[in-house]
């Protein structure tokens, strides 16, 4: 009996040994396993200490070749049309209808520009999770520009990726239009210069020429050089429209006699005094009585005094988009907009005539290609 206890006794011995030898065994993985997960936060640390970049920081330098295309509007387009227009100062200056100006671009396949991204879905994903800095960086070597031929339809191979549009309304033919109305309201009624305000009365109202409203927006990191081509190829639309469009009607409110610019512009700390902050417009050359001869009175100093003036005006105003601050240069008026806009900026009216789009171009390719 003794010797069976012996026996007992070293077994459960045995046993103990082996529990221990395991729980040994498992703190030791234990161990390793956190010696592990430190050694690589001190690699991380190292790495960052020595200037490396880590992998977001080499994903987000990383250079990406994206393709352009432009196409004709389409009533698919609207729902992202009317989130650009829903975001942009113009409808939050008037309280128009975003969705019914939308419809109005959408439907107007005739004249109107939409800025869209060709790429994989995968791409598309990663270029907007990168930084507005690098994106502006990005290489546009894939860059196709279409001259479109209204005959042919465009391959339409990004629905819903939409950076930008451009385009023009007619203010007649859709002066009944309920999202239009409060546009036409704003131009009546809140433009600060009375001459401008006459003079924009008497554009609407006297129907011997339409009178189109330019409708831009786009994203803030719509590469800048794709706008003198959006520019450019608006220019072309008017031009072919008033020609060739099948609908009588709609070919007739096309041949616009001037076009409208609503600018975004942040006047200038101390830049201007009390009566020019009301709002100040020049009309270039005196204006349309005087070049009808019915201005004779007028001295050449005031007409130079007005031109003067108008330089004066716009070189104290920042305007948030490169290519209207060239096309104001090119304008016959230019007037502020009553009432300031959310963090101040102000809207600033444009008068000008359809063939200074064009005439702009190459100076806007000139600032904005190179």
């Amino acid at each position: 009996q003794p010797e069976e206890e012996t026996d007992q006794a070293e077994s459960e011995d045995d046993e103990q040994l082996e529990v221990d030898a395991g729980e040994q065994d498992e703190g030791g993985g234990e161990s390793e396993g956190a010696g592990s997960s430190e050694s690589d936060e001190d690699d991380l640390d190292l790495v960052e200490a020595q200037g490396q970049p880590t992998e977001l920081q080499a994903c987000a330098s990383r250079m990406y070749h994206v393709e352009f295309i432009f196409t004709d509007p389409s009533e698919d387009d609207a729902p992202y049309i009317r989130a650009l227009l829903h975001n942009g100062t113009l409808v939050k200056a008037s309280n128009s209808d975003a969705a019914g100006l939308a419809k109005l671009v959408a439907d107007q396949v005739a004249i109107g520009t939409l800025i869209k991204v060709c790429c994989p879905a995968r791409c598309w994903t990663t270029i907007v999770m990168l930084p507005i800095g690098s994106w502006l960086e990005t290489s546009l070597t894939n860059f196709d520009y279409l001259t479109r031929s209204h005959s042919t339809a465009v391959p339409r191979q990004a629905d819903g990726e939409l950076f930008g549009f451009l385009s023009a309304i007619s203010l007649q033919r859709h002066a009944r239009n309920p999202s239009v109305m409060p546009l036409l309201s704003l131009l009546s009624e809140r433009v600060s210069c009375p001459e401008v305000t006459v003079k924009l009365k008497s554009l609407l109202l006297s129907g011997s020429a339409p009178v189109g409203l330019v409708l831009s927006e786009r994203m803030v990191n719509t590469p800048i050089s794709l706008v003198p081509h959006a520019v450019e190829s608006l220019s072309l639309d008017i031009d072919w429209a008033k020609k060739h469009e099948e609908d009588e009607a709609e070919r007739l409110s096309f041949n616009f006699g001037h076009l409208l610019i609503l600018a975004q512009v942040q006047l200038g700390s101390g830049a201007l005094d009390a009566g020019e902050a009301a709002g100040t417009s020049v009309e270039q050359g005196g204006g349309a009585a005087d070049r009808a001869g019915l201005g004779r009175g007028m001295t050449k100093g005031r007409k130079k005094a007005k031109v003067a003036c108008k330089s004066d005006v716009l070189a104290r105003v920042t305007f948030s988009r490169v290519e209207e601050e060239i096309l104001a240069e090119e304008a016959e008026a230019v007037s502020l907009i009553n009432g300031a806009l959310p963090g101040g900026d102000r809207l600033m009216v444009m008068i000008l005539k359809p063939d200074a789009l064009a005439s702009a171009v190459p100076a806007i390719k000139a600032v904005m290609c190179d």
